[in-house]
C-alpha cells in the first residue's frame, strides 16, 4: 500500500501533484490537449526505500492514464512502466513524457529524491518510536470478550426479534469508535517526526547523481 506524500506532510505542501504539464494540441506525444498530473506515492511500509510510484492523469477528463515506478540508484534515475499495475492504451505516451519532464527537470528529481529520504527519516522514527510501546494483542482479545459478553447479555434480555436491531446499533457504535481512533492514531503518527528534524538527517544523505 502507497501514500501520497501531502497525506504523510499535510502541512508540507499546497498541491496534492508533484508536477503539472500543459500540453497543447499539437504535442510530440500524441496525447490530449489539456493538464497532465503527476502524483508521487510512497510506501506505507518501506521495503525498497528507493522507489516510489508516479501516477499520470489527465486533468480535464479524470482520466488515470500510467503507473510509473521511479527508482533511485548507484547509476541514476530510472524510470519504468509498473508491472504489477494495470495500464491504459496511452501508457507508452505518459511515459514519454514523464521521461522527458525528469531529463529536463532536475529540480523535480531533487524534489522527488527530497520526499523519499523525508518518508524514509520519518519510518524509520515511527518504528524507534512504536518499538517503545507495549504489545496490544491482551487489550484486543479482552476488547473482544468485552464485545461477545455484551452480545450474549442482549440475547438473553431481549426477544430474538430484536436481536438484529440491536446488533445493527452495537456494529454501529464499534464502527464509530474504531474510526475515531483510527483517526486519532493517523493525527499522531503525524507529530511523531517533525520536518525540521526531517530535513537535518536527510542532509546527510547523498544524492544520487542524475542520468543524463
Amino acid at each position: 500500500m502507497h501514500q501520497p506524500f501531502q497525506r504523510i506532510f499535510p502541512d508540507h505542501s499546497r498541491e496534492a501533484w508533484c508536477r503539472k504539464r500543459r500540453l497543447k494540441k499539437d504535442n510530440p506525444y500524441d496525447l490530449p490537449a489539456g493538464n497532465y498530473c503527476f502524483y508521487d506515492l510512497y510506501p506505507a511500509e518501506i521495503e525498497d526505500p528507493s522507489q516510489i510510484y508516479l501516477l499520470v492523469q489527465h486533468h480535464k477528463s479524470g482520466g488515470h492514464l500510467a503507473t510509473l515506478l521511479l527508482e533511485f540508484g548507484p547509476g541514476g534515475v530510472q524510470l519504468s512502466l509498473s508491472p504489477e499495475h494495470l495500464q491504459s492504451q496511452m501508457a507508452p505516451m505518459a511515459f514519454q513524457l514523464v521521461r522527458d519532464t525528469l531529463s529536463q527537470e532536475t529540480d523535480l528529481q531533487a524534489q522527488l529524491w527530497q520526499h523519499l529520504q523525508e518518508v524514509g527519516w520519518m519510518h524509520q522514527e515511527l518504528q524507534e518510536h512504536h518499538s517503545h510501546l507495549p504489545k496490544s494483542s491482551l487489550l484486543a482479545e479482552m476488547t473482544l470478550r468485552s464485545l461477545a459478553g455484551t452480545m450474549e447479555n442482549l440475547m438473553t434480555e431481549t426477544h430474538p426479534r430484536q436481536w438484529e436491531s440491536l446488533l445493527d446499533g452495537l456494529l454501529h457504535s464499534l464502527k464509530h469508535e474504531l474510526l475515531a481512533a483510527l483517526h486519532e492514531h493517523l493525527a499522531a503518527q503525524n507529530k511523531v517526526v517533525s520536518l525540521s528534524a526531517v530535513r537535518k538527517q536527510k542532509a546527510a544523505r547523498q544524492k544520487p547523481e542524475n542520468q543524463d
